[in-house]
């Protein structure tokens, strides 16, 4: 279902789903924003249509799709597209590839491109070239080591190592960045390694794939002390920021429980799920459920917004999805004034080939570029009634997940009434 994690586990992989869905309608429209992505490549050049192939894989991941077997590439694919992300995100940033001798097969080259932007990037604005932190990190450069192995790598003078400090679900960790690393590692049964001594004189992270390790968080309590976990788990536990330290042990603490009072029953509190056996307990970190997938992807999609670039009609049909997808997920619609709003609805009608009908005389508008989305991909009429913007739809469209996105009435904002109170 929408929403399920693939993990390697040997021969065979193991599929978990999260206990609540992706509401379909939105699982739909993710899959438009993301086929949205796909279409625009052959309208790029070279080195943007490397960037957003890497973007696109890693919303796909956050997204909660399966990786696809027919994407395969080699480490040189990888450090290509890596490199060309690495030089949008951090201009300043530079980045040497050390040259391979053989290039081997891998899995998902630009997924694994990204977890290696991330590790330059972090470089760039949180690691120092000398112990007295007076020398910001200037350059990186790229290499596959065995395994196949990559590393991002700095010069360093004492090189101490380091904690990472985050989490797979969201609402445990801080930074997206190497959110984006754990579950990158964990769909391709790798390893996450976080900085520290690479070469004399050279500090670096790096992502292994060479292990193919089983990735999923769970862990074995007798008596409630733990007995057995994996490393993952202790990735989630053990390194967690402090200010998600008491998130996760209330979290741990109620499964426990809840599963004691329901031998052999999975239960589920906020975090975690569990199954009492015995004298034993099995808990475990579930997937993201429900609407916080579609959150997260577009909290990755505004992390990694440089990194997309393309022309019309491809740039408003993008933007126009990502805001439906976020009114969906809860956010607030944005309200504009006439003269803005019709400066964007005028371009987007253009780049839609569309000819834009007389909006005049409401006191609020929505989005230019997401009203006149609505009209190239489900025809129908807009109009203005009582101060707002109206779409009415036509007959055939009833059942489109496009629709999901209007108010009452179909207006396109809220009515005024409810605005100004």
């Amino acid at each position: 279902m929408p929403g399920s994690v693939v993990y390697h586990a040997g021969l065979s992989k193991l599929v978990v789903a999260p206990a609540t869905p992706t509401p379909p309608a939105l699982d739909a429209l993710m899959g438009r924003l993301l086929g949205a992505l796909e279409a625009a490549l052959p309208a790029l050049d070279g080195e943007s249509a490397r960037r957003v192939r890497v973007l696109q894989a890693g919303l796909e991941l956050i997204s909660g799709r399966p990786l696809s077997e027919a994407d395969s590439g080699t480490t040189s694919d990888v450090l290509t597209l890596a490199e060309s992300a690495i030089r949008m995100r951090a201009p300043d940033l530079g980045v040497d590839v050390q040259p391979e001798h053989r290039p081997q097969a891998v899995p998902a080259p630009a997924t694994i491109a990204l977890a290696l932007v991330q590790f330059a990037v972090n470089a760039k604005q949180h690691e120092f070239m000398d112990a007295a932190q007076l020398r910001p990190v200037r350059s990186v450069r790229l290499r596959v080591g065995s395994g196949p192995a990559f590393y991002v790598e700095w010069p360093s003078a004492e090189v101490t190592g380091a904690q990472v400090n985050t989490a797979r679900h969201q609402r445990a960790r801080l930074r997206w960045g190497w959110g984006y690393v754990r579950l990158a590692a964990d769909a391709l049964g790798g390893v996450a390694l976080p900085p520290g001594l690479t070469n004399p004189g050279w500090e670096g992270a790096g992502f292994s794939i060479g292990s193919r390790l089983l990735a999923v968080p769970v862990a074995c309590f007798e008596c409630g002390r733990r007995v057995r976990c994996t490393a993952s788990w202790e990735q989630e536990t053990g390194f967690a920021h402090t200010a998600s330290r008491r998130l996760i042990k209330d979290s741990l603490a109620g499964a426990i429980e809840a599963a004691a009072a329901a031998p052999g029953a999975i239960v589920y509190r906020d975090l975690f799920c569990a199954r009492s056996s015995g004298d034993r307990t099995w808990v475990a970190l579930p997937p993201e459920t429900g609407t916080n997938r579609i959150k997260d992807v577009l909290r990755g999609l505004d992390h990694e917004r440089v990194l997309w670039a393309a022309p019309e009609p491809h740039a408003t049909r993008v933007h126009a999805l990502t805001l439906i997808l976020a009114r969906l997920a809860g956010e607030e619609w944005p309200l504009f004034d006439a003269a803005s709003f019709g400066q964007a609805f005028s371009g987007a009608c253009q780049a839609l080939r569309l000819d834009p009908p007389d909006l005049t005389g409401a006191t609020v508008y929505p989005d230019g570029r997401v009203a006149a989305f609505l009209l190239a991909e489900l025809g129908g009429r807009l109009r203005v009634s009582q101060g707002t913007l109206v779409f009415d739809a036509p007959p055939g469209a009833g059942d489109d997940p496009l629709l999901g996105v209007l108010e009452p009435g179909g207006r396109l904002t809220p009515e005024l009434d409810q605005l100004f109170t």
